[in-house]
């Protein structure tokens, strides 16, 4: 019984303590709960952009409205469905935090985002107005079927066929 309740004490502070080193603000943060300290979204946000710098991300560092609040929770919730997995938090329910469900949010968060960081960018090197092909091959070492995920930042008349 007392096991597994310091184990999830040990595992919120952690994800706390993550939170609160990715936050490399102009003004560092120390994020101390799932409440208060998520409301305004930038934390999460921070986070995010971390583990997927090529997301196009405004965020409002300093929210002083709650439409400042409102558009860096939209942000939440619209990332994470770039990132392919479903935010089931509203905007209110980042700006007005139930400590519980945000620990829920932060957990998958930190679960799915540790499948973003890219493991290798090809560079291709191009002229405008020309063609250029590049075949990959990649090999799987192992039994298990893998899946690869690909994409192209940049304009967005170039792209991948399906």
């Amino acid at each position: 019984g007392g096991s597994a309740s310091s184990d999830s004490t040990g595992q919120q502070g952690k994800e706390l303590k993550a939170l609160s080193q990715s936050s490399r603000l102009r003004r560092p943060r120390v994020v101390l709960s799932f409440g208060p300290d998520l409301a305004d979204g930038v934390a999460l946000l921070i986070v995010i952009k971390q583990h997927a710098p090529f997301l196009q991300l405004k965020i409002i560092e300093t929210p002083q409205t709650e439409n400042d609040r409102i558009n860096n929770a939209q942000q939440v919730i619209s990332t994470t469905r770039q990132l392919g997995f479903d935010c089931f938090l509203t905007e209110n329910d980042i700006i007005h935090p139930d400590p519980r469900a945000m620990l829920l949010f932060v957990y998958t968060l930190f679960q799915k985002l540790s499948h973003c960081i890219p493991q290798t960018v090809l560079e291709i090197p191009a002229c405008a107005g020309g063609i250029y092909k590049k075949i990959i091959e990649l090999s799987n070492p192992g039994k298990r079927t893998l899946t690869y995920n690909a994409r192209i930042e940049g304009d967005p008349d170039f792209s991948l066929p399906l």
